[in-house]
């Protein structure tokens, strides 16, 4: 009996959600977030525009602009509060526009959740994954009156999204990395410095918005950390440039058989080659860095790699290299 129950159950939230997809975009000019989330993040309802995804994708996606960053920091341990275990956060420039042709935002949030299609707003596909793992995959879809992770094709129908995932809109002053905390084991798209930017109709072809951090930045991330304890903190000015000596270069950084490094905008710089006025290799983004030079900014100009390892190529006119 149980088990009729729970297919006719299935059945009719698979019609449902089946009618319901005609519904296309909607977008609301405010906040409609579940009331079951942090009472903190009420009074940011007004500032926030909510959109319910019913196209290929069944999702929600709630996007808080913030004009201050006392704001944002404190809304922040509340807006982390709903990603689900396991989920990724995702960095952003200010210049990245979510999808359906809104404008971008200065700063900010965009949370991405579950489309609300059951009276009790507790998705139905919830246990059947959950006994097979401890966390939710990104999307599910229906197979033989189950729910299974989604296995990225368009011919079976849509995809429904399972978890909720945070998207950061980074401008380095009101949503600034160097001031809140990152959840330790969660994994991080950084969309910053490779030119992609989020969409929510993605082909199958296309594997995600980014690549998680890689072994080249981690790397680097922990040398700038050993360094950073020995008391003198890096320097982050455009007149001064912080050495690190090649005692705290771990093997990924040798392997570039670098001339010398440096801190910039608290990233890393590995020169490789000089010559003629100028130097040039590699710039490796840090996620504790909230900056980029901009075109000609010190000197730099910085290109995207091929690589793949998270580094961006670059060229600096020494005589803007305070020595």
């Amino acid at each position: 009996m149980q088990k009729i129950l729970r297919r006719m159950f299935f059945t009719l939230v698979v019609l449902w959600l089946a009618s319901s997809c005609f519904a296309m975009v909607t977008i609301s000019d405010k906040g409609t977030w579940p009331d079951t989330w942090p009472q903190e993040l009420e009074r940011y309802r007004d500032q926030a525009k909510s959109f319910g995804i019913g196209t290929g994708s069944q999702e929600d996606m709630h996007q808080i602009a913030f004009q201050s960053s006392k704001d944002f920091e404190q809304a922040w341990p509340y807006i982390l509060k709903l990603k689900s275990k396991g989920a990724p956060i995702t960095l952003e420039l200010t210049s990245a526009t979510y999808a359906y042709g809104v404008a971008p935002i200065t700063a900010g949030v965009r949370i991405f959740c579950p489309a609300r299609i059951t009276p009790s707003g507790i998705p139905p596909w919830v246990n059947d994954i959950q006994q097979t793992s401890e966390t939710l995959p990104e999307y599910v879809m229906q197979k033989n009156n189950q729910w299974v992770p989604w296995d990225g094709t368009w011919e079976k129908g849509f995809r429904y999204r399972a978890r909720t995932e945070i998207e950061l809109v980074v401008d380095g002053e009101i949503v600034n990395l160097n001031r809140i905390s990152l959840p330790p084991d969660t994994p991080i798209i950084d969309n910053r410095f490779n030119g992609k930017s989020r969409r929510v109709e993605r082909l199958a072809s296309d594997k995600g918005s980014g690549s998680p951090t890689s072994l080249l930045v981690n790397e680097a991330s922990k040398m700038q950390a050993a360094y950073m304890t020995t008391g003198r903190f890096p320097g982050t000015s455009k007149s001064s440039d912080e050495i690190i000596p090649e005692r705290y270069w771990p093997d990924s950084i040798h392997a570039l058989k670098p001339i010398r490094v440096y801190m910039h905008l608290s990233n890393i710089v590995v020169v490789q080659r000089e010559g003629n006025g100028v130097e040039e290799g590699k710039y490796i983004p840090l996620l504790i860095s909230s900056s980029l030079p901009g075109p000609g900014s010190d000197g730099f100009t910085l290109t995207q790699s091929e690589v793949g390892d998270g580094s961006m190529d670059f060229k600096r006119a020494l005589k803007e290299v305070s020595k």
